[in-house]
């Protein structure tokens, strides 16, 4: 008998940790489905939130869609498909801002001097004088920059000094190492 009480205490050992970890599980999930009640209630008043606004702005693209002829309609609709979202862009400093290269300046003069619906010469996406509209730059989604591979190149390097010395003289300018301090 005394051989057995070690394996009683620790099955009684073993038998209580049971018993706490089980409270401990139960307690747990009570407090996940809590908070999954919470989280689904707060995440269905967001999910009706959005629904409202998406009903809201399906409303108001209807509207604005039949006020647009049916061909520029569809022309815009194959412009915005292609190119992620952006069919319509400001020219600013003689540059698309859809691609972001630089128009011909007789382009830009004519659609400054004459506004009318046209299309970039590179990525075809509909443009509009900014000068002309009273904006400085067209808006733009968070998600948008340069979305073609037609961006222009960043030049990184510094524009040297002109002057007229020559290299001969600009290296007997700088002063010499002592070599007795190397």
């Amino acid at each position: 008998m005394t051989e057995t009480l070690p394996q009683l205490l620790a099955l009684q050992a073993c038998d209580q940790r049971i018993q706490h970890l089980t409270r401990t599980v139960a307690t747990l999930r009570q407090s996940l489905a809590m908070r999954r009640e919470a989280e689904q209630t707060m995440i269905s008043g967001q999910i009706a939130t959005a629904e409202a606004e998406l009903r809201a702005a399906r409303r108001e693209r209807l509207v604005l869609g039949r006020s647009i002829g049916a061909a520029l309609l569809q022309e815009y609709e194959r412009i915005f498909a292609r190119r992620n979202g952006i069919a319509v862009a400001a020219i600013v400093h003689e540059t698309c801002q859809g691609c972001h290269l630089r128009l011909p300046p007789q382009f830009c003069l004519e659609i400054q001097k004459s506004p009318r619906l046209v299309f970039c010469p590179h990525c075809h996406r509909i443009v509009f004088a900014a000068a002309a509209a009273d904006l400085d730059r067209a808006p733009l989604p968070p998600s948008a920059g340069p979305t073609d591979s037609h961006s222009p190149p960043v030049s990184r390097r510094q524009p040297r000094a002109k002057s007229r010395v020559g290299r001969a003289q600009r290296v007997a300018a700088l002063p010499r190492a002592n070599p007795a301090s190397l």
